[in-house]
């Protein structure tokens, strides 16, 4: 009985050592699937976030590309309005006759213009208030002064050339905005093709501003050497532009470059221009001293006629009109260009975003499924572990004992059950309980077979024993029988009370060690 109390305190304390210091309050299954699940959430809430951020960026791309087409046609419609109100301007601060009837048309349509981009201006700010509103909001005092420039030129107390300034930064800040644009643009692709862009509409308007320092020169009759460096600056800023715009632009872009400097307009127009220059200043009056500070033979200038030019003022003109609204459509060509890659990469954006998503939610549920079946595997598997422990605590080892207590020959090998889990963490503990087993069960066979020599000593005393108190009971039966003294007889009658009683115990230690007395 000792070996079987013995034997369930050992398997316990080798089966759950250490169970104080790592007791769960969780099971198994729920800690396996809350590290999956953390994983997954992790995943799913990058995943989410990462597609999110993709589908504002590509909407951000979207309305940004619909903001700026939609204000193409306004901004363009500003930059023609504006440069014939400053032609007309200066014309009537020199004194053209039939510049003020016109004027009052084109400064109609230049509050209209001017109305429709600072609306576009605005929506921009809305869309992107960090990266525009400071710069877009420094061109609002700017159009603030129009209205008090119109009052001075019509009073003719403003210079024509301080009138021409103003109206040239009014539409500069045009390509100023469309520099900003580019520079805030969503996507590196719609920046690019935008700054290209920009290029055509300042050859625009240095062929405007040339164009209007000319026309302004041939109506007084005069340019001085200063104006002329002046319509020179411009000149040349047309052409370096336009060599500029045919290095960036490509495919269609470029060949609408070249239609126009192909063009009759554009030959016409340079050819107005190299005559300008190669005539020299045209000095009246005081105009004369100053020609001659910047190098020019005014001498000559004055004494002869100017060289005649290759065409009329208002042909030339209306063929610098069709150029710069050539440059402009090309500006607005490669704005839409750009537009449609800003709304090409918002769809394809979209589309991965989408199918990001979708990945990711699959990928979670592939995960937490996967991680569901080898919870249920892993728990089925220490259920058996459980359930095969168990039977060998309850069934087959106190079996064992009972037969080691009956004196039965144990082989240990063969006796104890082997539990088999793999290789695993699982079957190193499986591995662990048949060591504690074994160790047990041998320490058990052990002490059972110390307990049988215990009993094979002790059973042989107490034959040797029993065996001397028979004989000495036989020799008093032999003396009493020939004793005649009653003194003597009595003494001999006690002695045998006291062998009797001494074959008793010796009687009760055979019975002790479980075997029959024999008499």
């Amino acid at each position: 009985m000792a070996v079987r109390r013995h034997l369930p305190e050992v398997l316990v304390r080798a089966f759950r050592s250490g169970a104080d210091a790592t007791r769960g309050r969780l099971g198994i299954r729920a800690r396996l699937l809350s590290i999956v699940l953390i994983t997954s959430v992790t995943l799913v809430v990058v995943g989410v976030g990462a597609a999110g951020y993709l589908v504002k960026s590509s909407v951000t791309a979207t309305l940004w590309a619909n903001l700026i087409s939609g204000t193409t046609t306004q901004v363009i419609s500003m930059v023609q309005t504006f440069e014939e109100e400053r032609r007309l301007s200066l014309l009537y601060l020199a004194g053209d006759p039939n510049a003020a009837g016109s004027l009052v048309d084109a400064r109609k349509r230049s509050d209209i213009a001017l109305a429709a981009v600072i609306a576009k201006g605005e929506a921009a700010q809305r869309l992107n208030p960090d990266g525009s509103a400071a710069e877009l909001e420094t061109f609002r005092p700017l159009y603030n002064r129009v209205p008090g420039v119109r009052t001075a030129i019509d009073s003719r107390a403003m210079p024509h050339a301080e009138a021409f300034e103003f109206f040239s930064t009014v539409i500069g800040t045009i390509p100023k905005a469309s520099m900003v644009a580019a520079r805030v643009a969503p996507d590196a692709k719609l920046g690019i093709a935008l700054g290209y862009g920009v290029e055509p509409l300042r050859a625009a308007e240095a062929l405007s501003q040339a164009d209007t320092l000319g026309a302004v020169a041939l109506t007084r009759g005069e340019l001085t050497a200063e104006e002329l460096l002046e319509f020179i600056r411009y000149a040349g800023e047309v052409r370096s532009q336009v060599a500029y715009s045919a290095t960036v632009l490509t495919g269609s872009r470029l060949a609408q470059l070249r239609a126009i400097t192909d063009s009759p307009d554009w030959q016409q127009v340079t050819a107005m221009q190299d005559a300008l220059i190669l005539r020299g200043p045209v000095p009246t009056g005081d105009a004369a001293a100053e020609a001659s500070d910047y190098g020019y033979d005014s001498e000559q200038s004055t004494e002869n006629e100017p060289a005649p030019l290759p065409m009329t003022l208002p042909a030339w003109q209306d063929a610098s009109v069709r150029v710069s609204a050539a440059l402009l459509s090309l500006w607005e060509n490669q704005s839409r260009d750009a537009h449609a890659i800003a709304r090409s990469e918002g769809t394809d954006t979209a589309g991965i975003s989408l199918i990001g998503g979708i990945a990711v939610l699959i990928v979670t549920a592939v995960a937490l499924l996967a991680a569901l079946i080898s919870a249920n595997r892993f728990i089925a598997r220490m259920r058996r572990l459980r359930d095969d422990t168990l039977e060998l605590a309850d069934v087959r080892l106190p079996d064992l004992m009972r037969r080691l207590d009956n004196g039965a020959e144990i082989d240990t090998a063969a006796e104890v059950a082997h539990l088999d889990f793999g290789t695993d963490e699982l079957g190193e503990v499986a591995d662990a309980f048949n060591r504690a087993q074994v160790a047990a069960v041998s320490a058990a066979v052990a002490e059972s077979k110390t307990r049988a020599g215990f009993r094979t000593v002790f059973l042989n005393i107490a034959h040797r024993n029993q065996l001397a108190v028979h004989r000495q009971l036989a020799l008093l039966d032999k003396a009493e029988r020939q004793e005649e003294n009653a003194d003597q007889l009595e003494l001999l009658f006690e002695l045998d009370h006291l062998a009797t009683r001494a074959r008793r115990h010796a009687e009760n230690l055979i019975v002790l060690g479980g075997e029959q007395p024999g008499r």
